[in-house]
């Protein structure tokens, strides 16, 4: 699990990097990469993030926080 804590967070600051440095080239939304990274270092491919309680919590928190975000934009 501390493995997952380390991860999780350097994806997110990677995606953006990633998707600023390429587009130059293609344009690709963060959100793509993101869910790419997610996918690659999650526990189906290279297994470097694991599922546990405290990650499980983290992603109920931030998919509340997804939905006020939502709920602001509307009019």
């Amino acid at each position: 699990m501390d493995l997952t804590l380390l991860v999780i967070p350097l994806l997110a600051v990677l995606a953006p990097v990633a998707a600023r440095v390429l587009g130059r080239w293609v344009r690709i939304p963060v959100v793509v990469f993101e869910l790419v990274l997610g996918i690659i270092v999650g526990p189906s491919v290279l297994g470097w993030a694991q599922p546990a309680d405290f990650v499980h919590t983290l992603s109920q928190f931030g998919l509340a926080m997804l939905f006020f975000v939502a709920g602001t934009e509307i009019e």
